[in-house]
């Protein structure tokens, strides 16, 4: 007669509720045993607070290790990470670009595929900038289609969404060893939105597939990320490349 682990009949529990309420847990960092075979006793893998939830409409890769960050989480870390702003940009005006495209800040480079545009926004639909001088937020408009690439290949990055709206839309992330994600957010009508993401592998780039509301551009009002290279070791064994 088969017998069956304890582990095995948990993880079959897991998953059941897992798909319940819609949320994905992995145990990819796990190493694979046979049919049958119990888990190390006192495993732990990612702790609870790092778990998010997977929307019906987020498409996951096969192998993929990309995972969104709840808001929990990015509470935690925002005060870590690596920010880029558009205070130093100038503003467009009557839909002429005053920024180049594609644009390079501080190791992002945004590039769109018609043309980027900034904007002057207030408060209550932004939140003011301190680093502004008149009360405001000067925000990046992006196309669908736009693409933010990362040269350093951060481990966690998070978008500061603003003005938008109550819209969602949906994000194409890749990541160092060409794993994809497709990824949605909410953004909220008053205030910022943070949205993060993270790799073990590295974020190389982010495409905005599309808003919501048909027409409307994604903006943004900073682009946060990590400054501490993922591991290159990780790297080189998924891709059988040397890491960087």
């Amino acid at each position: 007669m088969k017998t069956f682990s304890l582990a095995w009949f948990c993880g079959l529990t897991l998953a059941a509720n897992a798909a319940n309420h819609q949320t994905l847990i992995a145990f990819d960092d796990h190493s694979l045993h046979n049919y049958g075979e119990p888990a190390p006793n006192g495993y732990a893998g990612l702790q609870g607070d790092e778990f998010g939830f997977l929307d019906p409409r987020d498409s996951v890769e096969p192998h993929s290790r990309i995972r969104v960050l709840t808001e929990h989480k990015v509470d935690k870390i925002l005060d870590q990470l690596h920010e880029v702003d558009f205070e130093q940009l100038s503003l467009s005006f009557n839909l002429n670009p005053a920024v180049p495209n594609p644009l390079l800040l501080d190791g992002v480079l945004f590039s769109d595929p018609f043309q980027l545009n900034t904007g002057f926004c207030t408060s209550p639909t932004c939140e003011p900038d301190p680093d502004n001088s008149s009360g405001g937020n000067i925000v990046l408009f992006l196309s669908w289609g736009a693409t933010l690439t990362f040269s350093e290949r951060p481990e966690t990055v998070v978008l500061d969404v603003q003005g938008i709206g109550d819209n969602s839309f949906s994000l194409l992330v890749s990541d160092g060893r060409n794993g994809t994600r497709s990824v949605s957010g909410q953004s909220v009508p008053f205030g910022a939105s943070l949205f993060g993401v993270s790799s073990p592998f590295g974020i190389s780039t982010i495409q905005i597939q599309r808003v919501s509301q048909a027409g409307e551009p994604f903006v943004l009002a900073r682009v946060l990320f990590s400054t501490i290279k993922p591991n290159t070791d990780e790297t080189r064994t998924a891709t059988g490349t040397p890491g960087g």
